[in-house]
């Protein structure tokens, strides 16, 4: 009976972190938060929505390339509420992961590039902006 006990607490341990690991989507993520926006009304819950998500999303401690966008997303939303040095944070983040995939996506990586100069603009680092704005 021991022996047996053993066997199943080895188990479940073993078990455990593929009982617990989940999988989050980007796309669904966007769009749980758009519905909590709910048209401007409720920035703080599209905001924890997005901030969850990308802490939740890593993969041994690697987020998938495919959430460049949610960052692009959380770095726009933020710069709307007057927070630009984080939404220039965001913006740098998301490309750095977008430009990090095997095949960079180039829409991905424009769109961040856009976010990234609307949020140096936003900091009076307009020479930056036109710059970043210009690659893109």
């Amino acid at each position: 009976m021991k022996s047996l006990r053993a066997l199943f607490l080895a188990a479940t341990v073993a078990l455990t972190p593929a009982a617990h690991a989940h999988h989050v989507d980007p796309y669904e993520t966007i769009e749980h938060a758009s519905t909590a926006f709910d048209g401007g009304k409720n920035y703080d819950a599209a905001r924890g929505i997005l901030s969850a998500a990308l802490r939740e999303a890593p993969h041994n401690g690697r987020l998938d390339p495919s959430f460049a966008l949610v960052f692009a997303v959380y770095s726009d939303l933020v710069r709307y509420q007057d927070a630009p040095s984080f939404a220039l944070q965001l913006a740098e983040q998301g490309l750095a992961l977008a430009l990090g995939a095997d095949e960079p996506d180039e829409e991905m990586k424009n769109a961040l590039l856009v976010s990234r100069a609307y949020a140096l603009a936003d900091l009076g680092r307009y020479h930056e902006a036109v710059e970043a704005a210009t690659i893109a």
